[in-house]
């Protein structure tokens, strides 16, 4: 890392690379999305949905169901998540838990790509700063 840090193109290459992974693991959280879709019929309990939030950051999620807006997130791991899987028949239940995995997996990737490439970024900004500084100087 420090060596890519010492030429601000190997930086703006990683940045590009980034960007690249970026697009494809989300296009993954579309497909797990989509091929729960496929897999189960409607109503499902909850669903895995693809939610973007500014600043770049995407998350796959599971998604209640209700209506008008009052859908409420619910992570498997957690308390309504055991609720919502105990209600589910053992082998339905071992297929949500696989694709909360995946899920997990896809949300965890995406993050340390986009803090690395929020990082980058902001490097970079910060040496055309200090650069300004230095030829003032």
């Amino acid at each position: 890392m420090a060596d890519m840090l010492r030429s601000r193109g190997r930086v703006r290459q990683r940045i590009r690379e980034l960007d690249t992974e970026k697009v494809e693991l989300v296009k993954r959280m579309e497909a797990l999305a989509q091929e729960f879709q496929q897999t189960f019929r409607r109503p499902w309990p909850a669903h895995p949905v693809v939610q973007r939030i500014a600043g770049g950051h995407v998350y796959v999620r599971w998604r209640c169901q209700g209506r008008n807006g009052k859908q409420n997130y619910v992570d498997l791991a957690g308390a309504a998540g055991q609720v919502l899987l105990l209600a589910l028949e053992p082998p339905v239940q071992r297929v949500y838990v696989r694709y909360g995995q995946e899920m997990l997996n896809l949300n965890v990737t995406h993050g340390l790509r986009q803090s690395e490439w929020a990082r980058l970024r902001q490097y970079l900004g910060d040496c055309v700063v200090l650069e300004g500084y230095a030829h003032a100087c």
